[in-house]
């Protein structure tokens, strides 16, 4: 189950991140190409700040679907 869950949640975040074939890319290509010709220096600026948010967002879904911990089973209280 948790596989479908992690995969969910990918899908979600790329989605609220604007890539292509998901929800938000029509919206944000078109105000990145009305505001382009406009103000290129912050267009750039908020294209970098894009690119930012992929990496944190790829960061978040390692850290939840990896599991790194050395863990052999339940640990016992002693």
């Amino acid at each position: 189950m948790a596989p479908i869950f992690c995969g969910l949640m990918g899908i979600s975040l790329f989605a609220s991140l604007g890539l292509p074939g998901l929800n938000g890319f029509i919206g944000e290509f078109l105000i990145f190409k009305g505001a382009f010709p406009l103000a290129t220096w912050a267009t750039s600026l908020s294209v970098i700040g894009l690119l930012v948010t992929a990496i944190f967002l790829l960061t978040i879904l390692q850290r939840v679907s990896v599991d790194r911990s050395n863990r052999s089973g339940p640990a016992s209280p002693s």
